[in-house]
């Protein structure tokens, strides 16, 4: 399995790079590099490859050998979903990140029956970077502070011009096959679904009922399948990554 770490790095050919903290632990404690290794290092939307040059208990020192090998941007999709039970929104993290998903805003609607505090989104977002440096993408997925529905529709206005709403009873499907998947926000209600006025307010605010199929969806199912088909509209995932 490739070595990766997550730094903040100017990328530039036989560029030096100090490691230390977390990042250091990671690379000696846990994978034990040594002399001459091959390391790919995830900074700012690029991939870089470098060579381990010295390694100590307090620092190791690394030489970049390709700088900015891999681009790839993640898409331009937030999945907005109602916090659910459990260890649930953490698999919902996970699996997004995985899917190249840009954003992920935890939802405190009517129905909702868990309540995180700080502690919950610090697990979040760590689960966001653990998940980038095993699936490699180059940005590490925005988890968004949990908020409630006129302060996510507010904000969904300004990021995303295509909007969906999942609701069992929509007639519409979701239009995967014609939807770009450039600014697309998917709005997923809690067990129970959206409220009545919950569900009148998101369609005042430009979001589309749309469905997933016949049968009923728990949250995460609902969330990663409206995920995977957005990232379906965009195309492969491999020829959205740009070798440079």
């Amino acid at each position: 399995m490739t070595i990766r770490l997550i730094l903040e790095i100017e990328p530039r050919d036989d560029a030096q790079v100090c490691v230390s903290g977390s990042e250091l632990g990671y690379l000696c404690g846990v994978r034990r590099a040594r002399r001459g290794e091959l390391v790919e290092i995830l900074s700012h939307g690029t991939a870089s490859l470098a060579k381990v040059e010295q390694v100590s208990a307090k620092a190791a020192v690394l030489r970049i050998v390709h700088p900015c090998y891999r681009v790839s941007p993640p898409l331009e999709v937030e999945l907005a979903v109602s916090v659910p039970k459990r260890q649930l929104m953490e698999d919902i993290v996970r699996f997004a990140s995985e899917l190249g998903v840009r954003t992920v805003t935890p939802l405190l609607l009517e129905r909702t029956v868990v309540e995180p505090g700080q502690g919950k989104l610090d697990r979040w977002r760590n689960v966001a970077q653990e998940s980038m440096r095993q699936c490699g993408r180059t940005e590490v997925l925005k988890v968004d502070e949990p908020m409630g529905l006129l302060a996510f529709l507010a904000q969904a206005a300004v990021r995303s011009s295509s909007r969906f709403v999942l609701h069992p009873e929509a007639q519409r499907r979701f239009p995967w096959r014609a939807a770009s998947a450039k600014g697309v926000c998917i709005l997923v209600g809690p067990e129970g679904g959206l409220c009545e006025d919950e569900l009148e307010t998101a369609v005042q605010a430009g979001f589309v009922p749309v469905g997933l199929g016949q049968t009923v969806l728990r949250i995460e199912t609902a969330a990663i399948a409206a995920a995977v088909l957005s990232a379906a509209a965009a195309g492969s995932w491999l020829e959205d990554v740009d070798y440079v």
